[in-house]
């Protein structure tokens, strides 16, 4: 089974070295896919660009198989010590955390141009920076005025992690492309409210379940957005909730393992059928 973990998707090769990724995949990649026997998706919307993207270029797809990411239950240690960045950043509520790799797809150009239409709100930044953007986005605050609003916390991990977590007021994820959207599970799991782009491929199951907003892309949108959380936690709560319920019900580990062993089974059983035919041959 071929995992292409938001690899396939057409704008993002566009974005990034579009014509030699092309090549790539009609000369090399083709052939992977072509002898796979199944492509795994973790999202609807992952799915879909694999196939779009298969389409463009005429290649050979084997049957999609949707196998969504899981996570593991989410628990506060309140008592634990936290970093001295982590534990200034809690003071100043309400915060608002992105969680995650800095990258150009993460979409917190967005993020940041957002802020100045959510005056109350302080932006935590906690993720590590191999792209080296860092320094672009610090600037960018600088020039939305948003300086004093924006705390870049680097990697984080253990209790501050969870801490940031279960303590921001919501989590945000502005991406461009995201075929799944790991951080928003890990938030719905802690009983956080989401801010997803249409872009994240969890954004369709959090506004089914109600666990927080899906924006438009514009930075007017996901500002408006953020402000109407703030705002509300009556309705903050409710996203909480059902996130709680949503992982609950679907994204715990044992159950995404149990269907993953089922779709694997389902792939090997003509082969073993086959084995087992075999073996009764020469028996006989």
């Amino acid at each position: 089974m071929l995992a292409p973990r938001g690899m396939l998707v057409q704008d993002l090769l566009r974005r990034r070295g579009g014509l030699r990724k092309t090549l790539w995949i009609r000369l090399v990649e083709r052939q992977t896919l072509a002898f796979a026997a199944a492509v795994h998706a973790t999202s609807e919307l992952e799915a879909t660009e694999v196939r779009r993207l298969a389409g463009h270029m005429g290649l050979a797809l084997p049957p999609v198989v949707l196998l969504p990411n899981g996570v593991d239950e989410e628990s506060d240690t309140p008592n634990a010590p936290l970093s001295p960045s982590v534990d200034a950043a809690l003071q100043r509520q309400p915060l608002v955390l992105f969680l995650g790799r800095l990258s150009w797809k993460k979409g917190l150009d967005r993020l940041i141009n957002a802020l100045p239409l959510a005056p109350s709100a302080t932006l935590a930044i906690a993720g590590g920076d191999e792209e080296g953007i860092g320094p672009s986005l610090q600037a960018l605050a600088r020039q939305s005025g948003v300086a004093d609003r924006v705390i870049f916390l680097g990697p984080v991990h253990g209790a501050d992690r969870s801490a940031l977590l279960h303590r921001s007021v919501l989590l945000a994820l502005t991406s461009y492309s995201e075929n799944f959207g790991n951080s928003a599970l890990e938030a719905m799991a802690a009983g956080t409210p989401v801010l997803l782009t249409a872009e994240v491929g969890l954004a369709e199951e959090v506004q089914r379940s109600g666990a927080g907003l899906v924006a438009g892309g514009d930075h007017a949108a996901i500002g408006a957005s953020i402000e109407a959380l703030l705002s509300d936690p009556a309705r903050r709560s409710t996203m909480s909730r059902r996130g709680l319920e949503t992982v609950a019900e679907s994204y715990r580990w044992e159950k995404v393992a149990a269907a993953t062993e089922r779709a694997y089974l389902d792939i090997l059983r003509p082969s073993l059928r086959a084995l087992s035919e075999s073996a009764v041959e020469l028996g006989a």
